[in-house]
């Protein structure tokens, strides 16, 4: 038996799969152990895995500056959170690792500072992603810019610049990985791709959902990371469920406090003869925020995603992975609404395996999103690529297959850090 270390990012759709992958390590017998902040401390020990806070001596952080447009509103805001985590991991993990006996690292590839943590201490590292790969390779582009797959000359070139945006925006994350490194006496590193794991990078995108994967012989899609049944009971008013099919909607667990894109929503829907169920996502807007939305929909603070999704006709979501997956799972086609960080390179992958459509979010309306629903409810194309992709999904390995590659992985035991390739 082993003991894991697992970090993985804030927010529910990084928190589930990670938990999902703890709960696998488990089942094949070993120990896993969550660090994270606070806040995640109940739904971690209710996934019934160890928890050890990383967020005890948090200090002001210094906000990155730049341009004020809403565009770079979103990109400073994730650029910020990732700073502060990277600042976290190192500050916090290499003592936290010490004291609960950790003998490996599971980490979330935003997670940046995790593999110079294992580094230092000597340890295995496993890299896995909630969201498309992040590692930079210009056969696919980043998953932050929403741009479609081609394997033309051109399009190469236009991911070969869309990496080296992704890696100037990351430089005061590298900046400060570096200085951590320079006071352990590890030589620095260059760029994103060098933050991620050489024994294994494991996705829980499915090969058929996705672009091209990098070329590396350690790089493996399994499918969602999910164990099981969730283990929270997440009331919802069923008796109000009139027996129609329903619209599922959710603008995920992080870019959802904008209550003008639900009413939105609420609007477009009206004219269907469905159910609008809505979820806020759990976030600081509440239901009684919400009143006298178009078509009486049911609002709710937080949903039973998969039970909702079983009896739902369509998805309307942000393009967040998490949903988008559950949704080809329950067979439902999707219109996504991207806002920021990986959610385009999501929306672009709903369009390619023709899932559904993509509205981005500064050109929804109301009369186009009616429009946009219409024609995925009606062709019955949609519906048919859902569930061939449902099908592939059905017997991906999933989070089991995942925590066999990172036993093997860790097992293995070879030089772990060659700096011919940092």
């Amino acid at each position: 038996m082993s003991h894991f270390g697992v970090l993985c990012f804030l927010g529910r759709g990084h928190l589930n799969p990670a938990t999902a992958l703890g709960r696998c390590l488990q089942a094949h017998g070993h120990e896993a152990t969550v660090f994270h902040i606070a806040i995640a401390e109940a739904a971690i020990r209710s996934a019934g895995l160890n928890f050890y806070p990383i967020d005890r001596h948090e200090g002001p952080e210094q906000p990155l500056h730049g341009s004020s447009s809403p565009n770079h509103e979103y990109w400073r805001d994730t650029l910020q959170a990732v700073l502060m985590q990277a600042r976290r991991v190192l500050r916090e993990v290499p003592d936290a690792v010490r004291a609960v006996g950790v003998e490996a690292l599971v980490a979330d590839q935003i997670d940046l500072a995790a593999s110079s943590v294992a580094e230092h201490l000597g340890i295995p590292f496993v890299t896995f992603g909630c969201a498309p790969s992040m590692y930079l390779h210009d056969s696919a582009p980043p998953p932050y810019f929403g741009w479609p797959y081609s394997r033309g000359i051109v399009a190469r070139l236009r991911n070969k610049a869309g990496n080296a945006v992704v890696n100037r925006l990351a430089s005061p994350i590298l900046d400060a990985i570096n200085s951590r490194r320079k006071e352990w006496g590890l030589p620095p590193i260059g760029g994103i791709n060098a933050t991620f794991s050489k024994l294994a990078i494991i996705s829980q995108v499915p090969k058929t959902f996705d672009f091209a994967a990098p070329s590396l012989p350690h790089f493996h899609q399994t499918g969602p990371f999910r164990f099981g049944h969730d283990r929270r009971v997440i009331p919802f008013p069923w008796e109000m469920l009139d027996g129609r099919p329903l619209i599922y909607a959710s603008m995920g667990t992080i870019r959802n406090q904008e209550p003008s894109l639900f009413a939105t929503i609420a609007a477009a829907c009206a004219v269907f003869d469905l159910q609008l169920v809505i979820s806020l996502g759990g976030g600081r807007l509440l239901p009684q925020d919400m009143q006298g939305l178009a078509g009486n929909p049911i609002v709710v603070h937080f949903a039973p995603q998969s039970a909702l999704l079983a009896r739902a006709a369509l998805t309307i979501n942000c393009a967040g992975l998490n949903t988008t997956l559950d949704s080809i799972s329950a067979g439902v086609p999707i219109v996504g609404i991207p806002v920021a960080e990986d959610q385009p390179g999501v929306a672009a992958r709903i369009k390619q395996a023709r899932v559904g459509e993509v509205i981005p979010v500064r050109q929804l309306t109301v009369a186009r999103l009616r429009n946009t629903a219409t024609r995925v409810l009606a062709d019955p194309r949609y519906k048919q690529a859902v569930e061939a992709l449902r099908a592939h999904m059905k017997v991906a390995p999933g989070a089991d297959e995942a925590a066999s590659i990172i036993e093997r992985a860790v097992r293995s035991q070879p030089k772990l850090w060659d700096s011919a390739h940092i």
